[in-house]
């Protein structure tokens, strides 16, 4: 999340949706402590140390508030319903299927990861089989509010060049680049799905597919 007073926003950031290069546009006018661990190098820097020390990762949730990857309703809570209200809601998506391959990409990369020494030697319909067992995130969890998406622009990874600049023309940050970071090797599809892993793809995540308009493939 990146939460900004000056410019009233709410930056929702479910990961593998470009939330990195997106938070590199919006850091800038976010609150301070937010920048002293995102943004400032030395501080980052700092910030990193005494998280290996700590021995855990919480997203920064310990001095932000909440996690990074924070799901609309505890923002909603961490700020209060005026706020939540009042401000500018916005996220990003990205098709279901290469969403959860990236999310597994990105897993294996990263030893700190809560995840990482329950998939690093799984295979990824293994690590599908294992996500979905233990009700891991679909991409809508993160706009629900009471059941229901409650925000005010939802982007697509896939039209990144349009719909960034929509979202920041809306809270008055301009923008002349878009940063491209934290980009890993696009992976094909068709090497990692089968008949069966789409189809347990589809269903689980069939709420992501229908609300925000992805077709499902067949392999």
């Amino acid at each position: 999340m990146i939460l900004s007073h000056k410019k009233r926003f709410i930056f929702i950031h479910v990961y593998k949706t470009a939330g990195t290069s997106i938070t590199k546009l919006l850091i800038p006018y976010a609150r301070a402590t937010e920048k002293f661990t995102r943004h400032y190098f030395v501080s980052r820097k700092i910030f990193t140390i005494l998280n290996i020390l700590r021995k855990k990762d919480d997203g920064g949730a310990w001095i932000n508030g909440v996690h990074k990857h924070a799901p609309a309703e505890t923002i909603r809570e961490f700020v209060g319903n005026t706020i939540w209200n009042e401000y500018y809601k916005f996220g990003f998506v990205r098709n279901p299927y290469a969403w959860i391959l990236s999310t597994y990409f990105e897993i294996l990369k990263d030893k700190n990861n809560t995840h990482f020494k329950n998939v690093k030697d799984m295979k990824f319909q293994n690590f599908l089989s294992y996500y979905i067992k233990n009700k891991l995130p679909r991409q809508v969890d993160f706009y629900l509010v009471n059941g229901a998406i409650d925000i005010d622009f939802i982007g697509r990874f896939e039209n990144l060049d349009l719909d960034i600049p929509k979202a920041l023309k809306a809270i008055n940050i301009e923008c002349n680049l878009i940063p491209k970071l934290n980009t890993g090797e696009r992976q094909r599809l068709e090497d990692f799905f089968d008949k069966d892993a789409e189809e347990k793809t589809y269903n689980y995540f069939e709420d992501d597919f229908i609300n925000f308009n992805y077709p499902r493939i067949s392999f």
